[in-house]
């Protein structure tokens, strides 16, 4: 869509001062540099820059030289052609040569010279890309003397991304380190989305995913069982039928091997000059090189099975297509306020730092609403049965609490857990991960008699009318059922563009913002009206063998 100019414009221009023939080397040169002849170009250019016989035109000779010197590798060189048409202020195209300049000093890690260059730059689109230049070159870069300049180069976006970038990568930060990286997110997170411009009416997609991330590389050998993959197939469905019902969409996807070298490789194609959107990746240490490009150059980033909000805090371009874990345990703590009697909730949690977070996250909820905490205990499957009797969860006893909450998506805690809940068939409701929902060792007559809730995480609504169609189309191009995964692709590209779109514009944040709460086409649906990550986190029961929300 939007044309970023992410290289210097070629200054065309013709002159009818010199005769012909005196212009066809210098013509020529132009033409070398453009096909990357650098020496030859330079040699064909240097006679042209004698200002007392070409006048005017030595200026132009002297910065397609120096194109041509820093597309060699001599950066000096290249330098001194583009003083001296700096130096010469009737020149119409001082910028263009400044940010060649610019570029020039990074390159010889002459970093500050380049930044103080980049402060004189007038024309905004070059001043944009020489800040998108600025986190190229010091994303690496010594983090003492950047933090030490920073009062003096605040005002560039693409330095302190740079120094967000170092810091979220660092596992133990100084007191001023963590100064800085504090005064930087707030600074990061608190501007208004700018929407990036449409010039035709296509609605480009990255698809930027882990496929091999088990190692490897390419698509040809992946295996059933790899979710990454599954995900790709039900996105790459709904993108299908977009197509077929007159939707024109450009879907590009790149394969991350989650690798950090293969990202930067990625970064650099030419397609993320006009996508709309960057959907993925899933992993934080993926997410740590993505999302400050996706700021940088204002291009909504989501990453689509995530619920931990560190993917998205201080970067305003990025979202979780899922609920944040605060979302989770306010939903929890909502549904228990209005289903607990005595406020007395017992919790139990797995091993995962997602699940150690959202029980942390209950936890403190819990206690602001006045809740007792009767139990908050790591479980594996060892020890889920004590877990239960411990609470008085048995025949004949009262229990302890009059709320469970079991946070674990592994099936090893719910396999017993179930099965302590058929043996005692306890009246307290517990409520748990909707993924439990497809474990196939439980039915759902089980998980209803059983007094179970489930906790809403873009959760399949299986009354939704097109779902059937969905996993008859998905068999029949791929010969299997979608798990899970498949589903959350292919609802992805229906929020997405529901979203960002022709009619409405493709402004992500505000059309997110204006839309509120949203049905899903085979979800239960999502809001994002009040933030970057899906607020509807519905309590779900089984009834009469329909999922349903609990009101």
């Amino acid at each position: 869509m939007k044309k970023i100019f992410f290289i210097i414009l070629l200054i065309v221009f013709s002159s009818d001062i010199y005769a012909q023939d005196d212009l066809q080397n210098y013509e020529r040169g132009k033409k070398l540099v453009e096909y990357g002849n650098w020496q030859e170009a330079m040699e064909m250019l240097r006679p042209y820059m004698n200002s007392r016989q070409y006048g005017d035109l030595s200026h132009y000779a002297h910065f397609h030289f120096a194109r041509a010197a820093y597309g060699n590798g001599q950066y000096e060189l290249a330098k001194g052609a583009l003083e001296t048409v700096l130096d010469e202020r009737r020149w119409g195209h001082t910028d263009e040569a400044r940010y060649l300049l610019v570029l020039s000093h990074f390159n010889q890690e002459e970093n500050e010279e380049a930044l103080n260059e980049i402060k004189r730059l007038r024309d905004e689109t070059l001043k944009d890309e020489a800040e998108r230049a600025t986190f190229d070159f010091l994303k690496n870069a010594n983090l003492t003397w950047m933090i030490s300049n920073l009062d003096k180069f605040q005002e560039n976006k693409g330095y302190t991304l740079a120094i967000r970038n170092q810091l979220e990568r660092k596992t133990v930060m100084s007191a001023d380190e963590r100064r800085v990286f504090q005064s930087i997110r707030t600074e990061t997170s608190g501007g208004q989305s700018t929407a990036r411009s449409s010039s035709n009416q296509t609605l480009d997609i990255a698809l930027v995913l882990p496929f091999n991330y088990n190692g490897g590389s390419g698509v040809s050998r992946l295996q059933g069982g790899n979710f990454i993959f599954e995900y790709y197939k039900g996105l790459r469905l709904a993108v299908e039928k977009a197509k077929k019902e007159g939707m024109d969409v450009n879907l590009q996807i790149f394969d991350t091997e989650r690798k950090p070298e293969v990202i930067d490789k990625i970064l650099r194609d030419p397609f993320f000059q006009v996508a709309d959107i960057i959907i993925g990746p899933v992993y934080p240490e993926e997410t740590n090189i993505i999302a400050p490009f996706a700021e940088l150059n204002k291009i909504p980033q989501v990453n689509p099975l995530s619920n931990l909000e560190d993917n998205i805090q201080g970067a305003e371009y990025s979202y979780l297509f899922r609920p944040s874990t605060s979302a989770m345990a306010s939903g929890i703590i909502d549904y228990a306020v209005r289903r607990s009697s005595s406020k007395k909730i017992a919790i139990a949690y797995s091993g995962t730092s997602k699940d150690e977070l959202l029980a942390k996250q209950v936890v403190s909820l819990a206690e602001q609403r006045g809740f007792q905490i009767v139990r908050n205990q790591k479980i594996d499957g060892k020890n889920t049965r004590d877990f239960f009797t411990d609470l008085g969860i048995s025949r004949g006893r009262n229990a302890t609490a009059d709320i469970i909450v079991v946070l674990s998506d592994d099936p090893n805690v719910a396999s017993p857990a179930f099965t302590v809940l058929e043996s005692l068939n306890t009246h307290v409701p517990v409520v748990v991960p909707d993924s439990w929902l497809y474990f196939d060792f439980a039915s759902f007559e089980m998980m209803h008699d059983q007094n179970v809730r489930f906790i809403g995480n873009n959760t399949i609504n299986f009354e939704q009318e097109g779902l059937q169609k969905f996993r008859d189309d998905f068999y029949d191009k791929y010969q299997v059922y979608p798990g899970l995964y498949g589903h959350l692709g292919y609802e992805t590209f229906y929020w997405v563009q529901q979203n960002l779109n022709s009619r409405i514009g493709f402004d992500f944040s505000r059309n997110l913002r204006r839309a509120g709460k949203q049905e899903g086409n085979i979800s239960f649906g999502y809001n994002f009206a009040n933030g970057r990550a899906n607020q509807m986190v519905p309590i779900l029961k089984l009834e009469d063998g329909i999922l349903k929300i609990e009101q």
